[in-house]
């Protein structure tokens, strides 16, 4: 329920309590019980207790309380109170603490300065129709929801027990020192005492439910209107009173509001066999009926509602005459498109007038909605729910012209679909989980584990922006057990059959075949390792990625090895067959790069074993042709790194140095750099993608990249994080410009000398062609940090160093591509959250 502001005016009608010393009880004023301090009896009359005002000690120190001291043993169940202690709602009043002093229980809960609703009652005072529809029956109706989802019936729903807090905002449920812990059934059958014309028919057989506590709702909202009970009506003859009690039947004052009216008949309905029937409308209202009825809807008043199945009109749908309700509306959800248009158009409000006024009025409210939609996701939202509503029954769920038994079901269905790349079925699933599926879980099915497992798949689907086939198998695991995956043009139907095709690939065409196919669809294997749920499955697939991470191509491809222990069998092999000269053709050709890959990537001594072992062969001389026997140096790429470093590269390249949080699972990877400039042995680099979210500076005020957050950031948490103590060696520290355009470090003093920055407005111009190349993405891992993405093209802001455009401003670059200052002088506001692209010098041949 919102917050509701009440006028003053209500409470100007409470009084506070007045404090009394009691004497039916020992006196314990002036005693601590527990945590709290007994300092004088309140003037509250009470026939189980005496009440105390008290003051906490301890953890409770400077708050008030109230205590009640019961006379008879046992009057209060513990078990009741443990569960009390668990609900966390403004509407119910929460037990501090409880315990037993001189043979009595006494309870203790939060005192309220307010006096209870029955004594401004027994004053004269009354509540108007708009007190009682904005602040009392909300609060009340939450009250009770939040106590019976923790198993707990109140049976004693009154007046007495009603109170507001000391915000105002909320009216309070207090003592439940008749409350029955239900556990896991749906009533209890008791002996305790109630307040008996307060009491529902069944109730009075020592029967009760949650309904039993609506019908006493129903009972004291008719009494805080009138100032009296529908029994006790003084306007009426005791003999007329007993007779009317009799059969339950209340009768309304003329100037009794016909909305609060319909209230009351729907909360105290005296039949109860439909109340497990929760879409039968000859049933006692509960908190789903109060819940519309408080939002204007015009919900059926039990007792008063015909069958309208048996008086159904036939519908023309589709091109089929439906005899039923049931068969209509799901002709209807099978073909959301048309159904929304049939609404729509006022055609269903139209059918349902000439038969069912009460549904006929659901659709025209629906009708009206429809037609103030928005978007396609908002049309849906109401379609489905006005159809859900028509059939109330209906548990079954429809996506792509099909009905579904269960949301297993239907999560098989979206794998499937996405497996045979079926686009009509995931883009209409897809849009089922924007408009339904979580109402679907709550109110329809009324499951907490389904709302759960939808809440963990949100998470994940809110990371990036997903194709419709990713958004399928993310949400069709999580629905379902199905577990089908695609790579490439193949289908496997889990990822169990995925690593047999690939071991069978490596055992019939060498490491080289089966390489070759995980790194050309590397990116699927990224995907379903970190979106597949089972353990085992993602440890299995990652296994393949790690062995893409590890595994070395020889030059262009003409060998290539899992690790450090398949290249020395194959050296050992070589050397078992006395081939000197490949062993030797290797080490000449691969050495350097085999020097860097063997100590940074296998870290293994694979190429000292390979020089020793070349260099324990004797020269063999040969006769000059012209030429050398020295082959040109060859490289070796593993995980998209080229080796040896002393490579040359040119502006314009990509390739991997450095790792950083870039997926799902937040786990590093290789950082993809882009080659600005090549001087001498030196190149500009800057980061492909934008790596991560960041403030500018932490907080608005007048700075420079000389003194900002993002400049200590990128020198010391990212360059820590990002680079090993070998990588940072070879990152230059450089003489950094940001006080204007001017790029002559040698005449501006705005001077810093930084390893990692941001590259400036002037240097985004002139290394970047055009708008389109400046463009950027961000990583999955920024996404997740904040970055704010173009729906259009999936790019973002990224942060520049200088020059600073206005003070409280700092320059960046648009989604599109152009520089902030390009439209608005005042740049971006240094607080807010851009995406970073560091740049740096990169030392080639250290």
């Amino acid at each position: 329920m919102s917050e509701t502001i009440v006028n003053a005016t209500l409470f100007s009608k409470f009084k506070k309590t007045q404090a009394r010393r009691s004497e039916k009880l020992p006196d314990i004023t002036g005693l601590t019980l527990g945590e709290f301090h007994a300092d004088s009896g309140l003037d509250i009359i009470s026939g189980e207790a005496d009440i105390y005002l008290c003051s906490g000690t301890g953890s409770r120190s400077g708050k008030k309380y109230l205590l009640k001291y019961y006379r008879r043993e046992n009057a209060v169940k513990p078990d009741v109170l443990e569960k009390l202690k668990t609900v966390a709602s403004p509407f119910v009043a929460p037990v501090s603490g409880f315990g037993s002093y001189m043979g009595h229980q006494y309870a203790a809960r939060p005192y309220y300065e307010m006096s209870t609703l029955a004594e401004l009652l027994s004053e004269g005072v009354r509540f108007s129709e708009e007190e009682l529809r904005t602040l009392i029956i909300p609060s009340v109706t939450e009250g009770l929801k939040a106590v019976h989802d923790a198993g707990i019936l109140y049976k004693d729903l009154k007046p007495a027990n009603l109170i507001p807090d000391d915000t105002r905002e909320h009216i309070v449920l207090i003592d439940f020192g008749i409350s029955s812990h239900a556990g896991k059934n749906t009533f209890v059958v008791t002996e305790t005492g109630m307040t008996l014309c307060y009491a529902a028919p069944e109730a009075l057989q020592g029967i009760f439910h949650r309904e039993t506590d609506y019908y006493a709702l129903g009972i004291t909202v008719f009494e805080l209107f009138t100032g009296f009970t529908p029994f006790q009506n003084p306007g009426l003859s005791p003999e007329t009173a007993a007779r009317l009690a009799a059969i339950s039947k209340i009768e309304f004052p003329e100037d009794f509001p016909e909305g609060l009216k319909k209230l009351v008949q729907g909360l105290t309905y005296k039949d109860i066999s439909h109340r497990n029937e929760q879409g039968n409308p000859n049933r006692r209202w509960g908190y789903h009926e109060v819940r519309r009825w408080l939002q204007g809807e015009d919900v059926p008043v039990p007792g008063e509602c015909e069958d309208v199945q048996r008086k159904f009109l036939p519908y023309k749908f589709g091109g089929v005459f439906h005899k039923t309700q049931e068969s209509l509306v799901k002709a209807l959800l099978k073909a959301p498109a048309s159904g929304i248009m049939e609404a729509e158009r006022g055609i269903l409000t139209h059918h349902f007038s000439l038969f069912a006024p009460d549904l006929e009025n659901i659709c025209r409210k629906a009708e009206t909605n429809l037609r103030k939609g928005i978007n396609w996701v908002s049309c849906y939202q109401v379609f489905y729910r006005l159809m859900y509503r028509l059939s109330p029954e209906l548990k079954t769920i429809f996506c792509g012209g099909k009905e579904f038994g269960s949301l297993a079901e239907l999560g098989e269905a979206a794998v499937t679909s996405a497996v045979k790349q079926n686009t009509a079925f995931v883009s209409g699933f897809r849009l089922l989980q924007s408009s339904f599926l979580d109402f679907y879980a709550e109110n329809v099915l009324k499951s907490a584990a389904a709302s759960d497992i939808l809440r963990k798949a949100d998470k994940i689907l809110s990371l990036r922006e997903w194709s419709d086939d990713q958004f399928a198998w993310i949400l069709g695991y999580a629905l379902s057990k199905k577990r089908n995956l695609r790579i490439g043009d193949k289908n496997f139907r889990a990822p169990g059959k995925l690593l047999k095709y690939l071991r069978k690939l490596e055992k019939e065409q060498g490491f080289s075949g089966y390489f070759k196919y995980a790194e050309e669809h590397r990116k699927e294997l990224e995907f379903f390792a970190a979106v597949i749920p089972e353990a085992r499955s993602k440890q299995a697939l990652k296994l393949v990625l790690k062995d893409l991470a590890s595994g070395a191509v020889f030059g262009r491809g003409e060998l290539y090895f899992k690790n450090a222990t398949a290249f020395d069998y194959y050296v050992g092999k070589l050397l078992r067959d006395k081939d000197a000269a490949s062993l030797r053709r290797l080490c000449n050709s691969y050495g350097p790069a085999l020097r860097e890959v063997s100590e940074e990537v296998w870290q293994s001594s694979s190429y000292e074993n390979l020089r020793r072992t070349v260099s324990g062969f004797p020269m063999v001389r040969r006769r000059s042709r012209g030429r050398s026997d020295t082959e040109m140096p060859k490289t070796i790429t593993v995980n998209g790194i080229i080796y040896p470093a002393a490579l040359r590269v040119k502006a314009g390249d990509y390739f991997r140095f450095g790792s950083y949080p870039q997926n799902i699972g937040c786990e590093k990877e290789p950082i993809e750099w882009l080659v600005l400039e090549v001087k001498g042995n030196e190149a500009l680099l800057v980061s492909r993608y934008g790596l991560d979210c960041k403030q500018y500076h932490h907080e608005k005020t007048v700075t420079s990249w000389q003194n900002c957050d993002l400049r200590k950031w990128l020198n010391s948490a990212f360059l820590e994080t990002a680079f090993t103590k070998e990588e940072q060696r070879r990152i230059g520290l450089s003489k950094v410009p940001n006080g204007g355009e001017s790029e002559d470090v040698s005449s501006s003093d705005d001077i810093t000398r930084d390893r990692v920055f941001c590259l400036s407005c002037a240097e985004a111009e002139r290394y970047f062609k055009n708008v389109a190349e400046r463009q950027c993405q961000p990583t999955e891992y920024a996404c997740r940090q904040g970055a704010c993405i173009n729906s259009t093209n999936g790019c973002c802001y990224w942060w520049l160093r200088a020059p600073l455009p206005s003070p409280e401003c700092a320059p960046r670059v648009f989604s599109n591509g152009y520089l902030d200052s390009y439209f608005d002088s005042s740049g971006g506001r240094i607080n807010f959250r851009d995406t970073v692209r560091p740049a740096l010098w990169l030392i080639w041949n250290l």
